[in-house]
């Protein structure tokens, strides 16, 4: 079987919609002696070495426990504009840590659009 109509496919779809990687940073509240052993016990699986940009979002941190990361792929109809991907994994990292009961600073969320990263790699 060809790939040009899988490789045409491909094309497609880049040209249909734009992929993000979000990241929402913020500092930890104060955090409970129950949390932080939680969190050191979970450290290896929240390694940011090891995590991956994902839908429902990756969180990550490092053993200081001071700071953490959420990390979102999102991915957008070709006409929206860049400034929509931040806002659903902002709502999504708000919900998460109330969930969880992680108090903590001010979220800052930062975006890359990858089709720049593939640009500009000359790929």
């Amino acid at each position: 079987m060809s790939s040009v109509p899988e490789a045409a496919s491909y094309t497609a779809d880049m040209e249909s919609e734009q992929i993000f990687r979000v990241t929402v940073r913020a500092r930890f509240g104060q955090l409970s002696p129950a949390t932080k052993v939680s969190l050191v016990a979970a450290l290896d699986d929240h390694d940011v070495t090891r995590s991956a940009f994902t839908r429902e979002g990756t969180l990550t941190y490092d053993a200081h426990i001071g700071a953490f990361g959420l990390r979102y792929e999102i991915r957008l109809p070709a006409d929206q504009p860049e400034e929509m991907a931040g806002q659903a994994p902002r709502r999504e990292a708000e919900s998460f840590l109330s969930v969880m009961g992680f108090p903590h600073g001010e979220l800052r969320v930062s975006t890359t659009a990858m089709a720049s990263m593939w640009h500009s790699s000359g790929a």
